[in-house]
């Protein structure tokens, strides 16, 4: 999907601009589910703490599991994970703590469903709906551009979000203007 660029553009904006500590993981095909436990239970052990806060980027395939479910697997083509699974396997965790998620694939916004015990979400999708594949227009490049204009200013996610929304709306207007 070519995600590895924009992954790697936002994680130095959060090390380089914002300060952050960041590790990158790529889920393996195969033994996906346990690798990535395993990689959470060991970054959560070498970073634990209650001022932590953790941030877990996906980016790439994502479907519903159906249109009754509430549930939705990462990845349609390579490693295939249940979501909730590797939610509930995280949440039981000793080390777990505050997570902020930013999901950019179809069918993100599913996450919100269910007991979130603090957790916040930023998603490309709504449920059951698709994500820009077009990387120059993904909800990543639109992120990290946002983070970008704010220089590393204190902000709530809601704000982040509300920022981010507010551009692509004054953006496609200045399209429309322009056509």
């Amino acid at each position: 999907m070519g995600v590895e660029r924009l992954e790697e553009e936002l994680l130095n904006v959060f090390s380089g601009l914002y300060l952050f500590e960041v590790e990158n993981f790529v889920i393996p095909h195969v033994n996906s589910f346990l690798e990535l436990i395993a990689h959470l239970n060991a970054w959560y052990k070498k970073h634990h703490g209650h001022d932590i806060l953790r941030i877990i980027v996906y980016s790439g395939h994502a479907a519903s599991a159906g249109t009754t479910s509430d549930r939705w697997d990462l990845a349609l083509q390579g490693p295939k994970l249940d979501w909730w699974e590797v939610r509930k396997a995280m949440k039981q965790s000793a080390y777990f703590a505050d997570t902020c998620f930013i999901f950019d694939c179809c069918s993100a916004g599913s996450l919100a469903l269910g007991d979130e015990d603090g957790d916040e979400l930023i998603a490309a999708a709504s449920w059951n709906s698709t994500a820009v594949a077009a990387m120059p227009w993904s909800f990543t490049q639109a992120l990290v551009d946002t983070l970008v204009d704010l220089k590393g200013a204190p902000a709530t996610l809601a704000q982040i979000y509300a920022t981010l929304l507010l551009s692509l709306i004054n953006e496609r207007e200045e399209e429309e203007r322009t056509d």
